[in-house]
Formats: C-alpha cells, sequence, structure tokens
C-alpha cells in the first residue's frame, strides 16, 4: 500500500511539473519572448522506486546516478544526445547562452555546441559520481563511470567494491570486482577514481597535516610507552576552523589505508579540539605496530580527506 501511494504520488508530481512548464511556455508566448528563451530542465537525482528493494537515491546504482536532462532551444533541431553530461554542465550551458565567460573553477562544460548541433560529444570517457554526507544506514560512496564501466566503493570501508559490466549487465545485477578475470579493470578504475578525486578536490577539503602522537612528529622510530597516547594534528587554513574530527586507529597499513579503524574507530565527534586527544579504544599491545589517519569537519560542516596515515609502536608502560 505505501508502494503504490509513494510511486502514485511520484508520478502525480512529474504530470504536476509538466503542466507548470505548459504555464510557463505560454505565458512566454503571450510577451513574444518563446522564440528567444531557452528551457533547461534536469531531475534530481533518481529515486529507487523498489528497485534492490530501495527507496530514496543515495547510492550510486544508475537508477540514482542517471537523470534526465533537457535543452529547449526553440532555434535548434530535436535531437537525442548520448553525450557524458554532467550536474555541473548546467550553469556553464546558462552562462555560455548568455554570452558570459564562466568562472576559471568551475568544472563544467557548456552544452550549447551540442545543442546547436555543432558537436555530437563532449570531450569526457569517464566521469566521477560520489555520495559524501554522512547519514546513519546509508553509507557514503565514491567511484566513477565509463561507457561500458561502473566501479565504486564505500568511503569508510574501501576494501569494499563493487564493478559493474554495463554493456552486457545494464542493470548492475553481478558485481565483478572479486571476480580474477577482471583485476586488471578493477584496477585501472580504482586509480582513475584516484586521480579524479585529486584533480577535482578544492582547497577547502585538504586534510589534516603535521601528526603527531605524544608530540613526536615521526613516531615510527621510537616506542610510545603511554598505554593512552595522545594525537595531535593541523587543522587546514582552508577549513577556518574545526567543528569536528575523526581519528582512525589500526592494526595493519591494509585497513588504515581502506579507513577501516578496526582498534578505534572515534566516530564523527563534534569538538574543535586538535591537540592531545588521548586514545580511547581496545587496549593497546605492547610490542605491535599501528596505524592512525585523522579528517575533520570545518566551519560549514563539509567534510575533509583523511590525513596520510602515521604508523606508531606501543612498548610496555613504565
Amino acid at each position: 500500500e505505501k508502494y503504490q501511494h509513494s510511486v502514485k504520488g511520484y508520478y502525480r508530481m512529474i504530470s504536476g511539473v509538466d503542466l507548470e512548464i505548459g504555464k510557463i511556455r505560454a505565458k512566454l508566448e503571450e510577451k513574444g519572448l518563446a522564440e528567444n528563451t531557452i528551457i533547461i530542465l534536469m531531475g534530481d537525482n533518481g529515486y529507487f522506486l523498489g528497485e534492490r528493494q530501495l527507496a530514496g537515491k543515495w547510492l550510486l546504482y544508475d537508477n540514482s546516478v542517471r537523470v534526465p536532462l533537457i535543452v529547449y532551444n526553440p532555434k535548434a533541431k530535436h535531437q537525442d544526445v548520448e553525450a557524458f553530461a554532467q550536474n555541473v554542465d548546467v550553469p556553464s550551458t546558462i552562462l555560455d547562452f548568455a554570452g558570459v565567460e564562466q568562472p576559471e573553477t568551475w568544472q563544467g562544460v557548456s552544452l550549447r555546441p551540442i545543442v546547436n548541433g555543432k558537436q555530437k560529444s563532449i570531450n569526457r570517457d569517464t566521469i566521477l559520481i560520489e555520495h559524501l554526507w554522512e547519514f546513519e544506514n546509508i553509507p557514503p560512496s565514491e567511484g566513477v563511470r565509463t561507457k561500458d564501466w561502473k566501479y565504486f566503493r564505500y568511503v569508510n570501508d574501501k576494501s569494499f567494491e563493487e564493478l559493474y559490466d554495463l554493456k552486457n549487465d545494464p542493470k548492475e545485477i553481478e558485481n565483478l570486482a572479486k571476480n580474477p578475470k577482471y583485476k586488471a579493470v578493477l584496477d585501472g578504475l580504482r586509480k582513475k577514481c584516484d586521480a579524479l578525486i585529486l584533480e577535482k578536490s578544492d582547497n577547502y577539503s585538504k586534510p589534516p597535516t603535521n601528526l603527531s602522537i605524544e608530540f613526536i612528529r615521526q613516531p615510527e622510530s621510537v616506542v610510545i610507552k603511554d598505554s593512552r597516547p595522545e594525537f595531535t594534528w593541523v587543522v587546514p587554513k582552508e577549513s577556518v576552523y574545526q567543528s569536528a574530527y575523526q581519528l582512525l586507529v589500526a592494526s595493519s597499513k591494509e585497513n588504515i589505508d581502506n579507513n577501516i579503524g578496526d582498534v578505534w574507530n572515534s566516530g564523527q565527534v563534534r569538538s574543535n579540539k586538535s591537540a592531545e586527544i588521548e586514545y580511547d579504544g581496545k587496549p593497546l599491545q605492547a610490542g605491535n605496530k599501528y596505524y592512525w589517519k585523522v579528517r575533520v569537519w570545518d566551519d560549514v560542516n563539509s567534510l575533509s580527506r583523511y590525513s596520510d596515515s602515521q604508523a606508531f609502536q606501543v612498548g610496555a608502560s613504565e
């Protein structure tokens, strides 16, 4: 019953949008502006309507990633385009039609040449896709999509990856990430994902730096005697100030690289404190080597990337 109610409401909403666009076009005709007005219609991220027994729009399957985009130019011929357009292209397109140069920091490209039939494609074969908000029970994720492949992983446990052959499996049913036959494809898309994240990240997502334990900057060369050591880092100046942090301690380099704090995961701690954060996880074992790193939320609650990891070894307490 809930499904029927939700889906029927969804389609009523689409019909309502259609009616409103009709009113807008009628008003443009009335005012003599119709032949000189570009209309752009794009949906929000797609919603799961029961597929995979899911609702909402928070995961990186094509149900959510792909959205309709219509650019209506009354002076251009109709065409269906398969070019790899992104939502960041829409503001670039608006400025181009308005005769205004886009800021250098913008990452989109104008779709005007395609709309006007002068180009068939964009010089883009891979797009970065991501959902980075932290919600309870909805893990943040990041990945890439090409024409034929989709790769993504979960930020809080990068060891869990998904890989789909979109050409032969458009409904993304069979996860090929663990299939050794596709290791080369997996490795290539993972590297491409890492590269695009760095390329597209702005200064506001810079990670914390200058990590130290017990105020020791290179703790891997000494033995930490305190069984509850204190961690310190420097907040990037672009963050303005730290509104929260998350600290991970792992038992192996592999785990820390995958963002798995199997020894201690502080979770999001709402605090501006970035020095002398006392360890509060499982008891640390003398002689064992551990790894830690940290990320922070800034003044507007945007999340930074994780810092580089730092190794340390615990000795017997005095």
